[in-house]
């Protein structure tokens, strides 16, 4: 999954501003989010309500080019071109909803105040070779 925008840090609505997610319930969950407030963004990938991978790192204001990629045993987190994080033992759990900026299904969540330039959700895990280069500023 992969979005380039542009962060202004204010922080929308709701505690968790949600950048990209893909999920189909509370315990199944694949996510880059913002604490409200805060200058980090999280990535979290959740099977079954248990945390397989996760983390956080500071964001910049401005531009950003995100991805995490991920497939079993197999987790990458990618900011601006370079490599935040990686897994190698991880279950993917099942998605059905895409949700961008907070906007889940047609309704709004928790969303961020950014303007979306791009967002892809690739179907298959891209190499990290092609995340470096996607993410590049």
């Amino acid at each position: 999954m992969f979005i380039d925008f542009v962060w202004n840090q204010l922080t929308g609505t709701g505690s968790y501003p949600r950048i990209i997610e893909a999920w189909n319930n509370g315990n199944n969950y694949i996510q880059l989010f913002n604490v409200a407030g805060s200058e980090t963004v999280y990535y979290e990938i959740a099977s079954g309500g248990a945390l397989q991978f996760s983390g956080n790192t500071t964001m910049n204001l401005g531009r950003n080019k995100l991805a995490l990629a991920y497939k079993l045993n197999d987790c990458v987190f990618y900011k601006n071109g370079s490599l935040i994080a990686s897994d190698t033992s991880a279950t993917i759990p099942a998605t059905n909803d895409l949700g961008v900026c907070g906007v889940y299904n047609g309704t709004s969540g928790a969303q961020l105040s950014a303007s979306v330039n791009q967002a892809i959700l690739f179907p298959t895990r891209l190499t990290n070779a092609e995340l470096a280069s996607l993410t590049t500023l």
